[in-house]
């Protein structure tokens, strides 16, 4: 009953069930109950729940201990989560590479960049048994993206290139293009794309999207451009967020000719115009 619930994310059903006279509830029926809530940002609940556990005499375990985290992350309250990261040792047992990358994620989501940053010192310190792993260092890159701290999240794509079993997937570097586009870096957003291309990885739309953006903000219209014929060529089919950046960057370098053109060419490819692509093509007529 309780994985039914948690399949169709029913707290309020998990709730009454954990209290229905007759039911005995175990450790695995606690936590999926506390997935439960944190999957409806039911923050409190899930504390509750995993209160009410205890109270019945069931220690949590660590997966009980990841998923109330996990439910906290989600939630945006990071402190919490930290506070359950913590409980982790004090009960007995160590954090877990799960442990580490949720307890970082919800650093990330709280804005907390520089105690996510330890987290992973933390995983990288000897003795501790755990080591990060690329999705580690995304969660901590993106945090850094957030705050645009562009130099920073670099700095951490380097550090993957010579950190222990750890490799750059596409989600690293569409993150460092990201914070560069951010920051209008669109130069190095241009050669991480070509670094990601070299390193045999396949940039998606979002890649070249992102780029593109870089590129139209800078002015750099012509290399936006060239981004968006691309796409054909490497087998990415541009969508409409990539229609309405190319359209863009041709209407900040006044080529209203050219967003005019691509308007139409995204006519004739039968993807649907919205109102940001309409707008485009009127400011640059205008």
């Amino acid at each position: 009953v309780l994985y039914n619930c948690m399949r169709r994310r029913d707290w309020t059903r998990a709730l009454t069930v954990l209290d229905a006279p007759m039911i005995e509830v175990d450790i695995v029926g606690f936590t999926m109950a506390i997935k439960t809530c944190g999957q409806a940002r039911r923050w409190k609940e899930a504390m509750g729940v995993l209160g009410e556990m205890q109270a019945r005499g069931l220690k949590p375990d660590l997966v009980t201990f990841n998923t109330a985290m996990d439910a906290m992350g989600k939630a945006g309250q990071y402190d919490k989560a930290l506070d359950l990261f913590a409980e982790i040792e004090r009960h007995g047992m160590a954090p877990n590479l799960v442990s580490y990358n949720t307890a970082i994620h919800a650093c990330g989501r709280g804005g907390s960049v520089e105690r996510a940053h330890e987290l992973l010192r933390e995983m990288q310190a000897k003795g501790k048994g755990v080591r990060p792993d690329s999705v580690s260092y995304n969660t901590v890159m993106a945090a850094f993206a957030k705050k645009n701290q562009w130099k920073t999240a670099l700095e951490l794509l380097a550090e993957m290139e010579t950190a222990p079993g750890v490799e750059p997937d596409l989600i690293s570097y569409n993150t460092a293009m990201h914070v560069c586009a951010k920051a209008g870096k669109w130069e190095r957003a241009t050669e991480l794309l070509t670094e990601a291309l070299g390193r045999g990885l396949q940039p998606d739309v979002v890649s070249y999207n992102t780029v593109m953006h870089a590129c139209g903000r800078a002015g750099e219209y012509l290399q936006a451009l060239d981004l968006f014929g691309m796409m054909e060529e490497v087998g990415v089919a541009p969508d409409r967020v990539s229609f309405n950046t190319a359209m863009n960057a041709c209407n900040r370098a006044l080529k209203w000719q050219a967003a005019l053109q691509i308007l139409r060419e995204m006519e004739s490819r039968n993807i649907k115009a919205n109102v940001k692509s309409y707008t485009i093509a009127v400011d640059a007529c205008g």
